[in-house]
């Protein structure tokens, strides 16, 4: 998806994530997040490909995870873009707060 095609603005924010996906767990940093998406730089070798649902969980510098539910959309060497959504309306407010961080930076 090119950056004219994103239907939220996208904010840089780095910080420490995880990824769950059927069977392993993967370290990774957040590159970049917006209400729809996140961009993750994995840390070690995947396997990841378009279309494979998986869970994230972002650990912000200040307060507790942010947990996501998302689908591949794209995944170059270490880079993997994510279309994400929140799990319910506690996890939707956490993320408005890191947003709302961003935009303030």
């Amino acid at each position: 998806m090119t950056e004219d095609n994103r239907y939220a603005p996208r904010y840089r924010y780095h910080c420490y994530a995880t990824v769950k996906t059927t069977g392993s767990q993967l370290d990774a940093h957040l590159v970049n997040v917006s209400s729809t998406g996140v961009l993750l730089a994995i840390l070690d070798e995947h396997q990841l490909k378009a279309g494979e649902s998986l869970e994230i969980a972002i650990h912000p510098d200040e307060g507790d995870p942010i947990l996501l539910v998302g689908v591949v959309i794209h995944s170059r060497d270490h880079y993997v873009g994510l279309e994400c959504s929140t799990l319910n309306q506690a996890e939707r407010v956490k993320l408005e707060n890191l947003l709302d961080s961003c935009e303030n930076d």
